[in-house]
């Protein structure tokens, strides 16, 4: 228990409060919201039908990628394509830094507002 929190629950031992503002005085502080639970992106599977030596049968996504483009076996290419494979993996990789950009916004914004919440909970639970 932290030391904020512990004098907390000793001022107020005679009122036991809520249950969730006792839920909160005993929470151990692993189990408080933080970024760094905040869960990652699974890894990037490029379509290569170099590296597998066939076709590869995946349903792609559609979310604007050319993954025939990117699927094709880069010895065979011509310099033309050779540079459109390299931007459309370009563009590839800034839409997911985006993709993830908002996904840990959105993640931090919710354990912000669960802070928030319980933070107002306590200290109103502290003034009484």
């Amino acid at each position: 228990c932290t030391p904020a929190l512990s004098s907390i629950s000793q001022e107020n031992k005679e009122d036991t409060g809520s249950p969730r503002v006792e839920e909160l005085l005993r929470r151990p502080v692993s189990d408080i919201p933080d970024s760094s639970k905040i869960s990652d992106l699974p890894a990037l599977v490029y379509p290569s039908s170099a590296a597998s030596g066939e076709k590869m049968n995946i349903e792609n996504p559609n979310d604007g990628i050319d993954y025939e483009l990117l699927s094709k076996d880069r010895t065979k290419c011509t310099p033309d394509e050779l540079d459109r494979i390299r931007k459309e993996r370009n563009r590839m990789h800034a839409k997911r830094t985006r993709d993830r950009k908002r996904i840990y916004m959105e993640e931090m914004e919710s354990i912000i507002k669960t802070l928030e919440d319980e933070n107002k909970l306590l200290l109103d639970h502290h003034h009484k």
